[in-house]
C-alpha cells in the first residue's frame, strides 16, 4: 500500500491564489481528457497570475511563461521544492482524484452493464413462471447485452421504452393467472405489478393491452376516474350539475359518469393539459388563462378516462405543459395516440430545459436510463418534442415543471394565444381582425355619429369582418348581376335547419313563415293584424327602445311590466298587465340585460297568455348569440298561438343588408296569411341572400365569434371589478350587450329626459362618459322604466378597444372626484 504525503497548508494556500486556481483547473482538465504531463499546457496567463506561477515554479521561461506551463518540467520543479510532491498529488489534494474520461467511461460502462444484467434477470424471473410469456422470455434472452436496457425486437408490447415494456410484462404476469377465474381490477393489477403504484401511464396500458391481446375494457374492471378541471366547462342534465367556469377553485368531473349522464359543454379556446398540481394551481390563481382555456390536471399521468372525455368534448385545440423529461414527452405522445390528433406542447423547448433547474437523481446511473429513453423519443416521439428529447439525451438530466413555472408561464400564455389567432386557424377570433384605424374608416352609424376621438360602444353593430360564407354569397350575387327582387323559401329553409341543429327545435314550418324587411317592421305589421289603433301592447321594461317608438308610431299604446330586481321577467307584474291587453311584445333573449329566458320562464309566460287570451310576439333577433353554456329556447316551442321574428342581422352583423323572417305557430298561421303582399316587397334581395348564407353556412364563423364574445364578457367583468367596482353588473347570458348600473356614481340623471326616446339620445351617466371619457354608450333612460342611471355597453369589439373604453370611463370619474 502506497502512503501519500500530506500536502502542506502553504501549498494549498498557493492553490487558492488566482494564478494557482487557474492553473490547477486547466491542468486537471488536460489530464481528465487523457493527456500526459510531457507537453505544454497552453493558455494565456495574465501578468498577475504569472507572478503566482513563478512564485511556485520559478522564473525559468522553459517552465513558465505568459503563454502557458510546460507540465513535465513544472512537475520536476515542484518536486524539488520544499513541498516535495508532484503535480498529480497537488491536483488530488486540491479537488480530489484525477480520473480520465476514458477511465470514467470504462467504469460507467461496467456499472451500466451490471445494472442491465440485474434488470433483465429480475424480469426473466417473473416471466418464467407464466407460460403465456414464454415467447417474450425467449426474445429477451436472445437479446445481446448493451449499456442500457432495451426492449427486444418483435415484442408484442410494440414499445421502445424499457420502463413501459417492464411494466406491461409485470402486469401481464400477474393478470394471466388471475384472469383464469375472474376479471381483475385495474388498480389491483397496477398495485401488484407497478412496484406498489396504482397509477398507469397511457403508454403502459396500451402496451399491456397489446401484450395480452385484449381491449382494456375487456381485460380489466374499472372504477370511474375523476378529472380535475378549471375553466369554461359545464355539465348539465336538464338542470345544471357543475360549472367549472364558476367553481372555486376547481371541480372534479367523473370521467365516465359525465359521458353517460347529461351533456358536457366546453366553449373554451382549447384544453390545456397540465402534468403537475402545483402548476395547475398556479395557472388558476395567478393568470386569467382559465377564462378562455379549460385547464386539466393530469395527476402526473394519463388517466384511463381522460381520452374518452377529451374525445367527447372535442376541444378546438389540445395543448400540454408537462415535465421536461422522457415521461413528460411520453404523456404528450400518449394523448396524441389516443386522440389521433396533434397536441401542441407548450413551455417544453430545449432552451427552457437548458436554463431550468435539473432534478437531482437518487443514483448517478439513473442519468443513463433517462439518456436512453430520451434518445428513443428523439427518433420516434412527437415531432414537435424531438428537439427537446435530443437535448435530454446528451446527459439524461431532467427538469420538472414546478421549478420553472413562474418564468415559463408568459411563454405558455403567448404560445396559446398564437395558437388561437394564427393565420388560417378555424378558431380565429373575428373580434381581433380589425384595428381601431381600420374601424374608423367605416361610414356606418356606429362610427359616424360621434367625433373621431370617441370610442363608440353604443348601437348594436359589431366590429367584425363579414363571415366568409356571407361575403362569398353576396360577391357571387353581384358578379352574376343577381340584384333583383327576392323570391323563394331558401331563407326560411336555412333558418329551419339552423333551429333544428342549434336549438333542437323542429317545430319551424317553412309554410308558416314570411320574409320581412327587418324585425321591427315585421313586428309592426303583425301588430296591425292583431290590434286596432289605441290598443295596448305590453313590454317588459327596461327594453329595446324601438319597442316604444315603433309601437306608438303605429298608433298603439305601450304599457310596461317592469323586470324584477334580478333583471328577469316578473310574472306577477306581467299577470297584472295582461289583464289590460291583447298582445305582449317580448325580447328573447332580453335586450338590454342579456338575460336568456329559461324554458320554465317561457312556459309560465305562455300559461299567463293563454289565461288572459294574449298573443305573444317574440323578438328573437339575438337568438344565435348564446354565450358560454347558455341555451336558447324558442318561444314557439312552448306556445303555438304566437309569433316570432328571427334574423341574421345581429349574430352576423348584417344590419345594412336588411331581411328578417316572421314565423307563426300553428295556432297563429291564419293571421300570418293575412299579411298584405306589399310587405314581401320590402326585404332586400341581397339581404335575403346574405342572411340565408349566414344561417346555412355561417355556423363555424359564429362559433368563433361566440368564443370571442365569451372571452370579451370575461374581460369586461375583470375590467369592471378592477376599474369600476362601484358599477353594478349582471352577467349577460346572451347578446353582446351588458347593462351597467351606474346609480351609485350619483351622476346627473337629467330627470327632464326620463322616459322612452330615440336611440341616439344621451343623458345621465352616458352623457358624462361621452363628455368626460370620450366613450359613447347607450343611455339607460331610453330603455324605459328602470333605465335611469344605467348605460348599455356593446362589448362586440376588439379587446384592446374594450379595455381602453373602461379605463377612460374610470379616469373620467377620477377627474370628477378631484
Amino acid at each position: 500500500m502506497t502512503l501519500r504525503r500530506a500536502v502542506a497548508p502553504a501549498l494549498l494556500a498557493w492553490a487558492k491564489t488566482n494564478g494557482g486556481k487557474e492553473f490547477c483547473a486547466k491542468a486537471r482538465e488536460k489530464l481528465v481528457r487523457g493527456r500526459k504531463l510531457d507537453k505544454w499546457l497552453e493558455y494565456t496567463v495574465s501578468e498577475k497570475n504569472l507572478e503566482d506561477l513563478q512564485a511556485l515554479f520559478g522564473h525559468d521561461e522553459r517552465v513558465v511563461k505568459a503563454t502557458g506551463v510546460q507540465l513535465r518540467k513544472a512537475d520536476l520543479a515542484l518536486r524539488r521544492t520544499r513541498f516535495g510532491i508532484g503535480l498529480h498529488q497537488l491536483l488530488i489534494a486540491v479537488d480530489g482524484p484525477v480520473i480520465s474520461a476514458r477511465a470514467r467511461k470504462r467504469y460507467d460502462d461496467r456499472v451500466s452493464l451490471l445494472r442491465v444484467v440485474q434488470e433483465r434477470a429480475a424480469l426473466r424471473q417473473v416471466m418464467v413462471l407464466v407460460p403465456q410469456l414464454d415467447r417474450e422470455c425467449r426474445l429477451l434472452e436472445a437479446l445481446e447485452l448493451g449499456p442500457t436496457s432495451q426492449v427486444p425486437p418483435g415484442s408484442a408490447t410494440e414499445t421502445k421504452s424499457w420502463p413501459t415494456y417492464e411494466a406491461a410484462i409485470r402486469a401481464a404476469a400477474y393478470w394471466y393467472p388471475e384472469s383464469l377465474t375472474r376479471v381483475p381490477w385495474e388498480k389491483e393489477v397496477a398495485s401488484n405489478a407497478l412496484s406498489g403504484s396504482k397509477r398507469w401511464t397511457m403508454a403502459q396500458l396500451e402496451a399491456f393491452s397489446r401484450l395480452v391481446g385484449m381491449g382494456l375494457k375487456e381485460a380489466l374492471q374499472w372504477t370511474d376516474a375523476l378529472i380535475r378541471v378549471a375553466g369554461p366547462l359545464s355539465w348539465t342534465n336538464q338542470t345544471p350539475i357543475a360549472d367549472a367556469g364558476l367553481a372555486t377553485p376547481w371541480i372534479d368531473i367523473p370521467a365516465q359518469g359525465s359521458l353517460e349522464s347529461g351533456e358536457l359543454h366546453c366553449p373554451a379556446d382549447g384544453v390545456l393539459l397540465v402534468e403537475n398540481q402545483t402548476t395547475f394551481e398556479h395557472l388558476r390563481r395567478n393568470t386569467d388563462l382559465t377564462k378562455t382555456w379549460l385547464c386539466v390536471w393530469l395527476e402526473g399521468n394519463i388517466s384511463k378516462g381522460l381520452i374518452p372525455f377529451l374525445r367527447h368534448i372535442n376541444p378546438r385545440h389540445v395543448a400540454a405543459w408537462c415535465d421536461l423529461d422522457p415521461d413528460g414527452i411520453e404523456i404528450v405522445q400518449s394523448v396524441e395516440n389516443g386522440l389521433e390528433r396533434e397536441v401542441l406542447p407548450v413551455g417544453m423547448t430545449p432552451e427552457i430545459w437548458a436554463n431550468g433547474t435539473k432534478l437531482a437523481e437518487k443514483k448517478p446511473e439513473d442519468h443513463v436510463t433517462w439518456q436512453g429513453a430520451a434518445a428513443a423519443l428523439a427518433e420516434h416521439g412527437p415531432e414537435l418534442l424531438r428537439p427537446l428529447a435530443a437535448a435530454i439525451a446528451t446527459n439524461g438530466h431532467r427538469c420538472e415543471q414546478e421549478t420553472i413555472q413562474f418564468e415559463t408561464t408568459p411563454v405558455v400564455v403567448r404560445q396559446l394565444k398564437q395558437l388561437v389567432t394564427s393565420s388560417g386557424d378555424v378558431s380565429m377570433n373575428p373580434l381581433t381582425q380589425l384595428s381601431l384605424p381600420q374601424l374608423r374608416e367605416r361610414t356606418s352609424m356606429k362610427w359616424r355619429t360621434h367625433p373621431a376621438d370617441v370610442l363608440p360602444l353604443w348601437v348594436a353593430e359589431m366590429d367584425v369582418l363579414p363571415a366568409p360564407s356571407v361575403a362569398a354569397a353576396v360577391h357571387e350575387a353581384i358578379t352574376r348581376g343577381d340584384t333583383g327582387y327576392p323570391a323563394g323559401t331558401t331563407y326560411a329553409e336555412a333558418v329551419c335547419d339552423f333551429a333544428a341543429d342549434r336549438w333542437g327545435w323542429h317545430g319551424l314550418a317553412v309554410e308558416r313563415t314570411a320574409v320581412m324587411p327587418d324585425v321591427m317592421m315585421g313586428i309592426v305589421e303583425i301588430l296591425r293584424l292583431l290590434t286596432e289603433p289605441g290598443d295596448i301592447v305590453v313590454v317588459c321594461a327596461p327594453v329595446y327602445p324601438p319597442f316604444y317608438a315603433f309601437v306608438t308610431h303605429a298608433g298603439r299604446n305601450v304599457v310596461e311590466a317592469p323586470l324584477g330586481p334580478d333583471g328577469r321577467i316578473d310574472l306577477a307584474a306581467l299577470d297584472e298587465a295582461f289583464a289590460r291587453t291583447q298582445v305582449f311584445l317580448m325580447s328573447n333573449p332580453h335586450n338590454p340585460t342579456g338575460a336568456v329566458h329559461t324554458r320554465a320562464e317561457l312556459e309560465a309566460v305562455a300559461a299567463l297568455a293563454q289565461r288572459h287570451n294574449v298573443q305573444v310576439i317574440s323578438d328573437e333577433i339575438h337568438a344565435p348569440l348564446m354565450l358560454g353554456d347558455a341555451r336558447f329556447t324558442p318561444y314557439l316551442s312552448v306556445d303555438d298561438n304566437a309569433f316570432a321574428l328571427l334574423s341574421a342581422s345581429k349574430a352576423w352583423n348584417l344590419a345594412g343588408l336588411k331581411a328578417a323572417l316572421a314565423v307563426a305557430g300553428s295556432g297563429a298561421a291564419a293571421n300570418l296569411a293575412l299579411l298584405p303582399e306589399k310587405v314581401s316587397h320590402g326585404p332586400s334581395h341581397l339581404g335575403v341572400i346574405a342572411h340565408t348564407a349566414a344561417f346555412r353556412d355561417g355556423g363555424e364563423w359564429l362559433d368563433q365569434l361566440l368564443a370571442g364574445l365569451t372571452a370579451n364578457r370575461a374581460l369586461l367583468e375583470q375590467l369592471l371589478a378592477q376599474h369600476l367596482p362601484a358599477v353594478g353588473y349582471i352577467r349577460p347570458e346572451g347578446t353582446y350587450l351588458a347593462w351597467l348600473d351606474c346609480t351609485s356614481l350619483r351622476l346627473d340623471t337629467d330627470p327632464a329626459l326620463d322616459g322612452p326616446s330615440v336611440v341616439s339620445d344621451i343623458a345621465g351617466p352616458a352623457r358624462h362618459f361621452l363628455n368626460h371619457g370620450r366613450v359613447a354608450l347607450s343611455s339607460g333612460h331610453i330603455f324605459g322604466t328602470g333605465g335611469t342611471g344605467h348605460v348599455r355597453i356593446n362589448f362586440a369589439t376588439h379587446p384592446d378597444i374594450l379595455t381602453e373604453a373602461i379605463i377612460r370611463m374610470a379616469e373620467s370619474l377620477n377627474r370628477l372626484a378631484t
